[in-house]
């Protein structure tokens, strides 16, 4: 529906197999065969960088969107190459120079060796605002009232939004992959 809302069409949706009868040649080639004039691709990092790499070998040259949940930066790691090009939304900034953010990835890579994906990200705003509510609740049977209350909450990387579910809303960034680099859009 929300490729519709923006006046797009589908081609042809193709689901991902399970592991085990997934062809990623069979895939890529039913995929280059078609119409379309783009692909949009929703999955795992290492998923989309093996159908990107396919995609490529298959001579496709069409423009690739992809939703990488953790970082345009892990897209590049996997699929080298043939994520030149390729249009990428996610909703973590790695270069984002908000100072609780470069705070909190100093201390995770000491701490884990690595930069934090998407999920420590959430994690961490998650868990910091369970325990703002936790302090501001009047008693433990409060503390979904209050969270709801709050309606926005700053997270390391800016303002998420609470929905009435307390399903949490946070803005999307687009990427162009160029010379290895994720590019922002401005």
């Amino acid at each position: 529906q929300a490729l519709a809302d923006v006046g797009a069409t589908v081609a042809q949706l193709v689901e991902l197999p399970s592991k085990a009868q997934r062809n990623y040649g069979k895939l890529t080639n039913s995929l280059f065969g078609s119409d379309a004039d783009s692909i949009i691709i929703f999955a795992e990092g290492a998923e989309t960088a093996l159908l990107l790499q396919h995609l490529r070998s298959v001579g496709s040259e069409l423009p690739v969107i992809v939703y990488e949940p953790n970082s345009p930066e892990e897209l590049v790691d996997y699929a080298g190459a043939a994520a030149q090009q390729v249009t990428v939304i996610s909703s973590i900034m790695p270069s984002a120079q908000v100072q609780r953010y470069r705070s909190f990835v100093d201390r995770f890579y000491k701490r884990f060796g690595r930069t934090p994906d998407i999920a420590a990200v959430n994690a961490y705003d998650a868990t910091r605002l369970c325990l703002l509510s936790i302090a501001e609740a009047q008693d433990l049977n409060d503390v979904r009232r209050t969270m709801l209350a709050r309606q926005s909450f700053d997270g390391l990387q800016g303002r998420i939004s609470i929905g009435p579910s307390a399903s949490p809303k946070r803005e999307l960034r687009a990427y162009r992959i160029r010379n290895g680099v994720a590019v922002p859009f401005n």
